[in-house]
């Protein structure tokens, strides 16, 4: 289908009308995800080995398993043990 016969067929398509320039002028961009962290704050990326039933603990307890991990050795160096 060429551009001609899409914007033919939109603008017969009264659910779907064609845009025009003035609807993209008032677009606005939508970030989607969690707000971006300060520059000290950013989490590394790395790869480590957890036993089998520690890793199946934290998964069972659904999304954001990777989070709790986090949370709890985060604890951990709070305490300081």
């Amino acid at each position: 289908m060429r551009d001609a016969e899409a914007t033919a067929n939109a603008k017969g398509d009264g659910d779907n009308p064609p845009l025009a320039a003035k609807d993209f002028a008032r677009a606005q961009a939508v970030r989607r995800g969690r707000p971006a962290l300060a520059a000290g704050q950013q989490k590394k990326s790395v790869t480590i080995r957890l036993s089998p039933d520690v890793l199946a603990y934290y998964k069972a307890l659904g999304p954001g398993w990777q989070g709790r991990i986090d949370a709890d050795l985060r604890q951990r160096v709070k305490d300081g043990s």
